[in-house]
């Protein structure tokens, strides 16, 4: 199931109570955003509230028995009303529904394949709360800077959209315009979130916790700078080759801005619409490589990481290429950064003990949490399943066990609050996470082993692995 708004509309019961249902839906994507903190924390209680009672109507209807379909109808009439709600927030709260969609088994399904539209085919905002904006940033009348510009958004997310355009030279583009105010929400959101998280001040989490709330903000406010995101897409293209098949948009700077980001024009079809044409799983199998090949070559050879791996930043080509469209959530590592991860990449191949010394290292556990055998335990099982795609010549990530058992690592590390790590952790968990669920959706079979190490080895990485085993290392020699 994946609706769209005015399919969900129609699907919903909508009962007098409900009035307010339907009005956010529809006249979410015409009103300027709401950028106050209390404006904004208000909207969110009173969706809470809403979802509340219609799970209780449905609790206190199953004394007199409940069918499946009342289930799936409460189910949507919350789904509506959370993209109501984001729909009219967007920003930083659109991103948690993003989140929620892209990862199984967090929520009902109808739930899931409602929010799974926030990714790239979200209502856009009406262009006439844009127009100005737009102008602004470049400096000109629109009519001096493209031939033509379609008002009609294509794609729609949580920062901003997308208008398909034609410049005076011929090319034709893809121009992201930034939701006015959008900044604004950020740090509104980041101060509720803080709110929130202040009772824990005086636990030794704190430190941790701040330093992770400090790179969220970091990472928000780097995706709302399209300078940055043009840096990313430039250094991303230079990784590449056509031989690769992994195909980057060209960044037209002199049509650009921090808020106003002009790319050429990929034309390939989203993961729903190419899982609709049925491919063969020859097919599935050789994108899914193209996915890891892209992720391991961010990382190594480019010493970032490619941190928003949901189905709206890939396009799938008839002829078997992978695009690449959005750039604004990359993180670049420093040398003592590098350093960490490349111990804990290191680690894999020197066995448990070292998997387990840098796994105390990176979360920076004291000797009495180390020492934790059930702290231990989770951390330890999160690391294999973070790794088990490279213990199998070719793993299958269309087997639903291996995500639904990372969703329960997942769930113990919150319950137990095993949650204290890298800051850099707010990246990596989005990165694996993320691309896995893409992986699982294709259900594609990828030899994950061998991408890892030919990466490796072509990045000229400090080390490289022994041949033949997959347990032990040597240094590379200098040349």
């Amino acid at each position: 199931m994946n609706a769209d708004l005015q399919q969900l509309l129609a699907a919903v019961p909508l009962h007098e109570e409900d009035d307010d249902q339907a009005a956010a839906l529809a006249w979410a994507a015409d009103r300027a955003i709401p950028t106050g903190r209390f404006a904004r924390l208000w909207t969110l209680g009173t969706m809470q509230a809403q979802i509340a009672l219609a799970y209780g109507a449905m609790w206190v209807r199953s004394f007199f028995g409940r069918s499946v379909e009342e289930v799936v109808e409460t189910h949507l009439i919350a789904a509506t009303k959370l993209v109501g709600c984001m729909l009219y927030l967007r920003g930083a709260v659109m991103k948690v529904g993003q989140a929620l969609a892209a990862y199984p088994n967090v929520v009902p399904e109808e739930i899931a394949a409602t929010l799974e539209r926030l990714h790239f085919n979200a209502p856009p905002m009406h262009f006439s709360l844009l127009r100005e904006q737009l102008e602004n940033e470049l400096d000109r009348p629109i009519s001096e800077v493209f031939a033509e510009l379609d008002e009609r958004a294509f794609a729609a997310a949580s920062l901003g959209q997308v208008h398909r355009a034609r410049l005076h030279s011929g090319e034709r583009v893809a121009v992201k315009i930034q939701y006015p105010g959008i900044a604004a929400t950020i740090e509104s959101d980041l101060r509720n979130l803080a709110a929130v998280w202040a009772p824990l001040r005086f636990t030794r989490d704190w430190e941790s916790l701040s330093a992770q709330l400090d790179e969220i903000r970091s990472v928000l406010r780097a995706e709302l700078d399209y300078v940055a995101e043009a840096d990313h897409i430039e250094r991303a293209q230079s990784l590449f080759t056509p031989e690769d098949g992994i195909v980057i948009p060209r960044v037209f700077r002199e049509h650009s801005t921090a808020r106003v980001l002009t790319m050429e024009l990929l034309e390939g079809k989203h993961l729903d619409a190419w899982l609709a044409d049925n491919p063969s799983q020859e097919e599935r199998d050789a994108l899914g490589a193209k996915l890891y090949t892209a992720s391991f070559r961010f990382y190594y050879a480019g010493r970032c990481d490619y941190a928003d791996p949901h189905p709206g930043n890939y396009l799938f080509f008839d002829d078997g290429r992978l695009g690449v469209v959005d750039f604004g959530c990359v993180r670049s590592y420093d040398d003592e950064e590098w350093e960490l991860l490349s111990l804990v990449d290191h680690s894999f191949y020197l066995g448990r003990q070292a998997a387990r010394d840098a796994v105390i290292r990176y979360c920076d556990l004291s000797p009495a949490e180390a020492r934790d055998e059930k702290r231990m335990a989770v951390l330890e099982d999160s690391y294999r399943w973070s790794v088990e795609p490279l213990l199998q010549p070719v793993f299958d990530f269309g087997d639903p066990e291996h995500i639904r058992i990372g969703m329960d690592i997942i769930a113990r590390t919150i319950i137990h609050r095993y949650t204290r790590a890298h800051p850099l952790q707010v990246y990596l968990s989005r990165t694996f996470l993320g691309l896995r669920s893409l992986l699982h959706r294709m259900r594609a079979r990828v030899p994950v082993a061998a991408i890892h190490e030919a990466e490796l080895r072509s990045s000229g990485w400090g080390w490289v692995p022994v041949a033949g085993s997959r347990c032990a290392w040597r240094a590379s020699s200098p040349d």
